[in-house]
């Protein structure tokens, strides 16, 4: 996944189908549904050499409703 207008060679992260956000120091919040993917902004990964650490966190307090209805 390379991400344009985001810096180069830095983590990234997408939620879902929505565009890829910028990781960087600190806190960084992505909301949305479908899986959270984290890359290397680069097109080739074979030179690369080092890495990063990643503590996600959820709310516990989130309650989940189903909205669709059923037909009668």
């Amino acid at each position: 996944m390379a991400a344009r207008g985001l810096p180069a060679f830095s983590l990234i992260a997408r939620t879902g189908k929505k565009a890829p956000v910028f990781i960087g120091i600190g806190p960084t919040t992505s909301t949305g549904y479908g899986k959270l993917k984290f890359a290397i902004n680069d097109y080739f990964f074979g030179d690369n050499i080092g890495g990063f650490t990643v503590t996600v966190m959820y709310p516990t307090d989130v309650v989940i409703v189903n909205l669709h209805s059923e037909s009668e």
